[in-house]
């Protein structure tokens, strides 16, 4: 019997992948107790630059504040302007030039600094560069006597850093560096320097080394957030509260790496260290998603740690025969197809046997169910699909028409109608088969659309023939019938009976 090309096409194709898979199954993963110490490790690197980084920063500034008490434009300003308290005649052409003096030396010397306040021993501010409404403004009395300033000035008049608080005339938080001004040993007033909040939110928000789900912030000893948070869409500046282990455990121990539910929940990995400077006292967090570093541990060799997985997988418990569970309404899924159930609309297919189902679910809004034949790209490696295309070609047939790539489809729609990109992590996803064929390809194509491990579910039983999909809704779980007609052997199960690939990965 004449076998068809085609056929000879596969089985070259499976000898490749049988190939492949002898080769890589030397290859080990990590434990857990490694792949923990090594994030911690890199997590620590990334903290204790950001501390130099800002260290540095404000130390510099400190300096060049030591310094002012001995600039001659700064001191002839607070002396003259001082003695007008700020109000100037338009013909006091001395005056005037040394307002224009003062603004060019700002921009040449103090750039760093949002404003220059000059203030009088009684708390009048007599001039600022910015001229906001502390200009010609009391600190002492009215509604900037509760600010963070005014304290500073009342209780400590020394040089001193300010902590960032909320000021309001510049409607932003603000720090300031508080330098005395004397003429012999009469206290005369202050020059505070005005130190803007993206001194340090500029540093922080830089995510260098830090995945997609890293972030580094600040807060403050009250454990408000200081910096701008990456992964939420809204300001969290002076308006996040962070009360978690990190903070709690910073404040009293100083120092540490834990695994913990951040300020969204989430499990991380997060580093963090009491940062001290002028008497002021920051926290220092530097975190990752614990789903990352889990999916990224896997990603370096996904064929051991899928060999392993398969070994901790049942198709759950034993029914006496077959069972439908189809509903008038029902929408049948035929191989190649994939369809959307919302409100209560059941999804099935039958018959799932070199194919592969996939289930979609945003929980409470919609799922997806889609039957993926073995034609479909996600039986090929990247070097099968090559194989593959050259087979096409040298039979003269059509690539495209030859193509599919159901689940690619399936994350497009998704992708373009039904979530936001911040949404996409809180999918579902469950892969059923009865083979190992595709299993690897479908999850590295998740995982490339930035899908977690953590979202990923495994539905397998390799001494079944078949299976029988049924989504009821997206507040159900997937309800799955194995098979097995020769043997007589039927079993059901459903994926919340089943720990998540990324629970799996991490047990390994």
């Amino acid at each position: 019997m004449k076998i068809p090309r085609l056929t000879i096409h596969m089985l070259f194709l499976i000898y490749i992948q049988l190939t492949v898979g002898f080769v890589l199954t030397g290859c080990s993963g990590s434990s857990w107790n490694i792949v923990k110490t090594n994030t911690f490790d890199h997590l620590e690197q990334i903290r204790t630059h950001k501390k130099e980084i800002i260290l540095n920063r404000l130390e510099s500034l400190l300096v060049k504040v030591h310094h002012a008490e001995k600039d001659s434009v700064l001191l002839a300003a607070f002396q003259l302007l001082g003695d007008t308290s700020g109000f100037i005649k338009p013909d006091n052409s001395v005056l005037r030039k040394t307002l224009d003096g003062l603004d060019l030396h700002f921009v040449s010397q103090y750039g760093e600094f949002y404003d220059i306040l000059l203030i009088k021993k009684s708390g009048y501010v007599f001039h600022s560069i910015r001229m906001e409404s502390d200009f010609h403004s009391n600190l002492f009395s009215g509604p900037l006597s509760a600010t963070k300033l005014a304290y500073a000035l009342r209780e400590t008049p020394v040089p001193r850093f300010v902590d960032y608080d909320y000021y309001i005339p510049s409607a932003e938080p603000a720090s300031f560096f508080i330098t005395p001004i004397k003429s012999g040993t009469k206290e005369l007033g202050w020059i505070a320097f005005q130190l803007p909040i993206n001194t340090i939110n500029n540093v922080m928000t830089k995510h260098d080394g830090l995945g997609r789900t890293g972030e580094a912030y600040l807060t403050n000893n009250k454990k408000l957030m200081l910096t701008q948070s990456r992964l939420l869409g809204q300001d969290t500046i002076f308006k996040l509260p962070v009360d978690t282990l990190a903070t709690t455990t910073a404040i009293d121990r100083g120092i540490g790496n834990l695994l913990l539910d951040d300020y969204r929940k989430i499990r991380v990995f997060s580093s963090f260290e009491k940062l001290e400077f002028q008497g002021v006292s920051w926290i220092l967090i530097v975190e990752m998603d614990e789903d990352e570093v889990i999916t990224n541990q896997f990603r370096e060799n996904p064929e051991y740690y899928m060999e392993k997985v398969f070994k901790k997988l049942t198709p759950g418990q034993i029914m006496p025969n077959k069972v439908s569970h189809i509903n008038s309404n029902a929408v049948r899924v035929d191989i190649n197809e994939y369809a959307k159930g919302k409100d209560g609309r059941q999804l099935w297919t039958k018959g799932v046997a070199t194919c592969t189902g996939v289930v979609i679910t945003y929980p409470d809004h919609f799922s997806y169910l889609g039957h993926i034949s073995p034609l479909d790209s996600a039986y090929f490696s990247s070097a099968n699909k090559t194989l593959a295309k050259f087979g096409y070609w040298v039979r003269g047939e059509d690539i495209q028409a030859n193509s599919f790539d159901l689940l690619g489809e399936m994350l497009d729609n998704i992708n373009k109608f039904d979530v936001t990109k911040a949404q996409l992590r809180d999918i579902k996803i469950v892969l059923i088969a009865v083979h190992k064929n595709s299993f690897v390809q479908n999850i590295n194509r998740l995982l490339d659309s930035g899908v977690f491990l953590s979202q990923i579910k495994i539905l397998y039983a390799g001494e079944m023939e078949y299976a029988n999909i049924f989504v009821t809704s997206a507040q159900e779980p997937v309800s799955i019938e194995w098979g097995n007609d020769s043997d007589q052997k039927f079993f059901r199960s459903r994926d919340k009976e089943t720990q998540s690939l990324g629970d799996l990965v991490k047990s390994i």
